[in-house]
């Protein structure tokens, strides 16, 4: 007998299955759950960004999440704990991401539409955690759906660059994701299109980024009506 409360492949064949699963890849955005230790694996990098670049400071007292003195310092070596924890985190949301493309290629109970937007938020989010990823270690393994246990082809070698599996994926979200979203949260085309600009920036695709970040800033507009603009 199948254990009572515990998820498998036919409980999440489905549509509802699916959702929640993309929900579960975005939760990780914020550090909390799974390899995932808040404010030490987020998005935000209050450590890795913030910490390291004098923007922020550790403050309190040497003994206090000591390994982020040495973060601070330029003195880390590989066996700092906050980067293991980051990787873990990341490779993690990637699974996640990609759960939600392999178990919807058996639901038979989505359109087409329905289908291709979950498709690009999960491309989308599963882009966002290899950008993370190569802007933390460079030469990093890319991982996509087709990478299982199952099929025994996991050890994923990391000698290519990653940047045009990132840019793919974006590429794909900016053009099958809807301009605004029913919800909160959620990747629409301009955040893929600003993000994939910001992918090229850091290539120094300088004029390639300047026309996709003209038309998010001539074009795009929130679901009120209201024209993207930086914060004051």
């Amino acid at each position: 007998r199948a254990p009572l409360g515990s998820l498998d492949q036919d409980n999440l064949t489905t549509s509802a299955g699916v959702k929640g699963l993309l929900i579960g890849a975005y939760s990780l955005l914020d550090g909390f759950g799974g390899a995932g230790q808040g404010f030490a694996t987020a998005a935000s990098n209050w450590v890795f960004g913030g910490v390291a670049s004098d923007d922020a400071y550790k403050g309190s007292d040497p003994g206090d999440q000591a390994d982020i003195v040495s973060i601070e310092t330029y003195t880390a070596n590989a066996s700092n704990p906050y980067f293991e924890s980051k990787w873990r985190l990341l490779y993690d949301a990637i699974q996640r991401s990609n759960d939600v493309l392999r178990i919807m290629a058996e639901v038979k109970g989505m359109s087409d539409t329905e289908k291709k937007v979950a498709s690009a938020e999960a491309r989308f989010l599963r882009a966002h955690y290899h950008f993370e990823l190569k802007r933390m270690w460079n030469m990093v393994p890319y991982v996509d759906e087709t990478i299982t246990y199952a099929k025994g082809n996991i050890l994923v070698a990391n000698d290519k660059d990653i940047w045009p599996n990132i840019e793919a994926d974006l590429k794909f979200a900016a053009a099958n994701l809807p301009a605004t979203q029913p919800a909160v949260g959620r990747a629409n085309s301009w955040a893929a299109k600003a993000y994939l600009g910001k992918v090229l920036m850091y290539q120094k695709k300088y004029a390639e980024a300047k026309t996709i970040f003209d038309d998010v800033i001539a074009n795009g507009m929130t679901a009120s009506g209201k024209k993207y603009d930086l914060v004051n």
